[in-house]
């Protein structure tokens, strides 16, 4: 659910105009997926970030399980978000960000496949996820609690 949802946040800021925050969201909705994948199949991935890419590569890619074109995306991806993350002269752009979205899509739409023929129902598509979301909202609207607070406005 946390890559469905961070997929989701990724389209909507890139189509904001918010290339490098859609290239880290992307990321991250792949990052989930692949620690989602590593974890049901009892792989170790360590704790840092290259070395849950890793063990996906070695655990997935290498052995079969994905084509290779995964591998090189993940990469792709990886150094984009470091980019957007930590490079302070240089961005994204919306070339490199339209394309870790388009990535994402396709790789979460792989990993899913995957997911469902291990444990049917375990992730949720991207239009489940925004289904449960607007009930989510919708409930915490009747409650109140989405007010916005006193004193506060975008136009001041």
């Amino acid at each position: 659910m946390k890559a469905a949802k961070s997929q989701h946040v990724a389209a909507v800021i890139f189509e904001l105009g918010f290339f490098d925050d859609a290239a880290n969201r992307a990321y991250y909705a792949m990052f989930n997926a692949i620690t989602l994948l590593n974890a049901l199949h009892g792989h170790d991935q360590g704790s840092g970030h290259k070395e849950v890419l890793t063990a996906f590569n070695r655990e997935f890619v290498l052995n079969g399980g994905f084509p290779t074109t995964f591998g090189k995306m993940l990469s792709d991806l990886y150094s984009l978000r470091q980019k957007a993350d930590y490079d302070h002269l240089q961005n994204v752009g919306p070339e490199g960000s339209q394309r870790c979205v388009r990535n994402t899509d396709q790789f979460l739409n792989e990993v899913k496949e995957h997911v469902d023929a291990l444990s049917p129902g375990l992730l949720l598509s991207r239009a489940a996820v925004l289904e449960q979301h607007a009930l989510q909202t919708k409930d915490l609207g009747k409650k109140g609690s989405m007010d916005k607070p006193q004193g506060l406005s975008l136009e001041e």
